[in-house]
């Protein structure tokens, strides 16, 4: 560790007065060493001086929830992902500097089209949750006011979510954006699902940081 600390320090970004961390958390796929490496990229700028960490976070920290989620949702601790997720937040939080937390949904765009996502699979769950996804050109666009936000001298947190404010279900989005496509639509399982519908409110990060949404209906997007 202390040899890989001393070239982290090294390296150019280091050099800069704020930083973007983007890794994926892997956890799907088995990975334990999240926490670990965002803690250690933490300690690295803080002996560089960086002045604002920016980490983009995900969605996923409120797995196993229901209704209008803000930033100020009481999380789900008994989930191991989500106790992963969120320490490792906590760890930028702690940061010796300004830091924020982006929360993004599901990414989409010209090159994550959705209708690839679920097509021609069948007997799928939710039909009936809404979607929560965001476009990329407004999550870049909400990383760029972070960047531009003047910081106060004292330090300071901040949490934001980062989503559309699209109103469809999945069965809606998804057959709609495999047709988009001429790709075989998804089917879904019609039982009663509504546990663990989720609605991300954007509404802070749209008030403080003047964000308008490009794509705020990405139904309307799949159209055009």
């Amino acid at each position: 560790m202390p040899c890989e600390q001393h070239l982290l320090n090294k390296a150019v970004f280091f050099q800069q007065q704020q930083l973007v961390i983007c890794i994926p958390p892997q956890l799907k796929y088995g990975k334990t060493n999240y926490q670990a490496k965002i803690s250690t990229l933490v300690i690295a700028a803080e002996q560089a001086k960086i002045k604002h960490i920016i980490l983009i976070s995900t969605t996923a920290v409120y797995r196993g929830l229901s209704g209008l989620i803000t930033e100020n949702t009481d999380l789900n601790f008994e989930d191991d992902k989500v106790k992963c997720l969120h320490n490792t937040e906590q760890a930028v939080l702690n940061f010796k500097g300004n830091s924020s937390i982006i929360r993004f949904a599901g990414l989409v765009g010209e090159d994550r089209h959705p209708g690839r996502f679920l097509a021609g699979k069948t007997n799928l769950a939710n039909s009936k949750h809404t979607v929560n996804l965001i476009h990329q050109q407004d999550a870049v666009a909400m990383i760029i006011a972070l960047l531009k936000q003047t910081q106060p001298c004292s330090q300071t947190q901040q949490i934001f979510n980062g989503a559309s404010t699209t109103a469809a279900t999945r069965k809606k989005f998804y057959q709609q954006a495999a047709k988009a496509l001429q790709l075989t639509p998804p089917t879904f399982n019609e039982a009663e699902n509504s546990l663990g519908n989720k609605i991300i409110s954007v509404k802070k990060i749209q008030d403080k940081l003047n964000i308008k949404l490009v794509y705020p209906d990405l139904i309307k997007w799949l159209a055009e």
